[in-house]
């Protein structure tokens, strides 16, 4: 019940919203790498290599940044909650997509639990990541100790499909910025304390990445997706372990520079933060429909145009996903509680925000008779605390009426 009452931070959904944003960005101008009517230059700047470089850019701190959010956010999970959490999701995200690779691309039907489809992968890494919580007390050592893990493996002789099966190799090497995150959250690490500017952060970050770029021009895709070892590449274990960790403080530098910028960022992120699962769930539906057409190969080979291209498709994208008319109806078939609402033997009667007066309920502290549709007691208390944060709903007692098929006898509930 407390955790309910907590205040919502809009600098956390705002950032969270930039983040999924980012996210779809670099799943559109990676869409262009599978499209075999492109032909890949090397000269001058408005050629389509300039996306390989610019989808690595996004990929070395998008995906950091964003698991760093989800440590910070996340806490300890029993296995009941993890299954009928974001494993459910992943379940379903799978059969669902395993079927639009039907229809859009006309292959044989086939689902493959273990070798997650495009970007499922997530899903299934952060339902083990915040289940782990149960069995790893996270500090600075630990995070240190699997920081380390990470980097060792890249020495191993592995290919790609190997590293794919259960996501286990980005889960390993992902690992770290969850745990960044939740120390954050926990205190034990102190992100205001670092007073460099974020402008400074970021030429750091930006002087790094271009470093990695210049010398290792061969770098394959795949390093920043967390996903190949060592001897994949055209370089010694000593000369990858030097990118990985210029590549982990790119991504250092990434994560505070945004944190630190949160409360500035624009407000219409809120709203994307706020839906960002279903932003991130959806999303590939719309990418895969759009390649499956070949919807790109009626655009000039122009990387300018291209990027204004991929940049107005996932600001739709993310914009329309993440509407009040749209997410909360979405959400419901990709969650367990959606699917145990549709099948639940109650008819409830709708609530509007605007029916609650608090100005009128803050006068009458004791008793308020109400009527609720696809909400329980912990979700309208929370319906509550965001239009009016202020309120001390813990007072409240609620008259719950709930028109069931064998009975329409109103009952009682004291909070």
């Amino acid at each position: 019940m407390k955790e309910v009452l907590k205040k919502r931070d809009p600098s956390i959904d705002a950032l969270k919203g930039l983040l999924i944003f980012l996210v779809v960005l670099g799943h559109s101008t990676g869409s262009f790498h599978d499209l075999h009517f492109f032909q890949y230059s090397t000269e001058g700047f408005y050629n389509l290599d300039f996306f390989r470089y610019l989808n690595n850019a996004l990929s070395s701190s998008r995906m950091p940044a964003f698991i760093f959010l989800s440590g910070y956010l996340s806490k300890k999970i029993s296995l009941k909650k993890t299954i009928t959490g974001v494993l459910f999701t992943w379940i379903i995200l799978e059969l669902f997509y395993s079927l639009t690779d039907v229809l859009f691309y006309g292959e044989a039907y086939k689902l493959n639990l273990y070798y997650p489809n495009w970007g499922m992968w997530y899903l299934l890494s952060l339902s083990t990541w915040r289940f782990s919580l149960n069995f790893i007390k996270p500090n600075n050592l630990i995070l240190a100790v699997f920081t380390t893990i990470s980097i060792l493996f890249l020495y191993f002789d592995l290919s790609i499909e190997q590293t794919h099966v259960f996501s286990w190799s980005r889960t390993l090497s992902f690992y770290p910025y969850f745990l960044f995150g939740f120390l954050v959250k926990k205190g034990d690490i102190q992100l205001n304390r670092i007073k460099v500017k974020p402008l400074i952060l970021t030429t750091i970050g930006a002087c790094l990445l271009f470093s990695i770029f210049y010398f290792y021009p061969h770098l394959k895709s795949p390093f920043w997706w967390h996903v190949i070892s060592a001897k994949q590449y055209e370089l010694s274990f000593y000369q990858l372990i030097s990118v990985k960790i210029m590549s982990m403080a790119i991504a250092f530098c990434a994560i505070v520079s945004l944190w630190s910028i949160k409360s500035k960022l624009p407000s219409l992120f809120i709203k994307i933060g706020m839906n960002s699962m279903v932003v991130y769930s959806f999303h590939f539906l719309i990418l895969d429909f759009i390649k499956a057409n070949k919807f790109f190969k009626f655009i000039p080979s122009n990387s300018f145009i291209l990027m204004i291209y991929s940049i107005s498709i996932s600001a739709l994208i993310s914009f329309v996903f993440s509407r009040d008319n749209i997410a909360p109806v979405l959400q419901k078939f990709i969650t367990f509680k959606g699917y145990k609402s549709l099948f639940s033997t109650q008819e409830k009667t709708l609530i509007h925000e605007e029916s609650l007066n608090l100005k009128e309920l803050s006068q009458k502290p004791g008793y308020l008779n109400i009527q609720t549709e696809n909400l329980n007691v912990e979700e309208l208390l929370d319906l509550i605390t965001m239009i009016d944060e202020s309120y001390d709903v813990s007072k409240l007692n609620f008259n719950l009426e709930i028109n069931e098929k064998e009975s329409a006898r109103p009952r009682e509930r004291n909070i």
